[in-house]
């Protein structure tokens, strides 16, 4: 939802993708992402019209003159409550989504929320792909800084064990040695690397 959100799409997503993008690409590969995110959340049912700033029906103002100020104000509501109403449409069906992916994740015993920090730390807080694939993956979809915070609120108010499992892991992961090594100069997404990788 980092992409098909409006809000956390422009308030935290675009500008933390274009900062790590060098120019010209910048301006071009976080839209191109948002597209296929937003096709992504569609094909599962997440997004309506109103999702992700897609088209929406045409706008009635624009067809007929205002007779008055208070026409116009009134039509600026009206309009500024469907956009509303939308929202809560999309943030509804995301809650449905994330209960229903969440309750097959813990049925399936992928993620063991029941699993304390005394316990991880026994197995040297070691975790499998799928368990390191979902930690991430919601650590993600829950940071504190992302304007919308519905994956968060959800896992913090109705999955509390896993919340809490979680924020071991994080806690665990953050504390790790991670080397972090910087790219060759040929690996660095440029405009010149671009145009090399169709003569090499």
């Amino acid at each position: 939802m980092l992409y098909a959100q409006p809000e956390n799409y422009d308030g935290f997503t675009r500008p933390v993708v274009s900062k790590l993008i060098p120019f010209p690409m910048q301006y071009r590969v976080p839209l191109h992402q948002k597209d296929i995110a937003v096709r992504q959340c569609a094909a599962v049912g997440l997004l309506t019209a109103s999702g992700a700033n897609q088209k929406a029906a045409p706008d009635t103002a624009k067809r007929y003159p205002s007779l008055s100020k208070l026409q116009e104000q009134l039509e600026a509501t009206r309009r500024e409550s469907a956009l509303f109403m939308g929202r809560a449409r999309d943030n509804m069906r995301v809650l449905a989504y994330c209960h229903e992916v969440l309750d097959t994740l813990l049925a399936n015993k992928l993620v063991d929320p029941t699993v304390s920090a005394d316990e991880l730390e026994e197995r040297g807080g070691k975790l499998d792909s799928v368990e390191l694939l979902i930690a991430a993956h919601l650590r993600v979809q829950t940071l504190e800084e992302l304007p919308a915070q519905v994956v968060g609120t959800l896992l913090k108010n109705e999955y509390v064990e896993l919340w809490q499992y979680l924020s071991a892991v994080w806690l665990r992961l953050n504390a790790s040695e991670v080397e972090v090594v910087a790219a060759a100069p040929a690996d660095v997404p440029n405009l010149a690397n671009y145009v090399k990788s169709f003569f090499y």
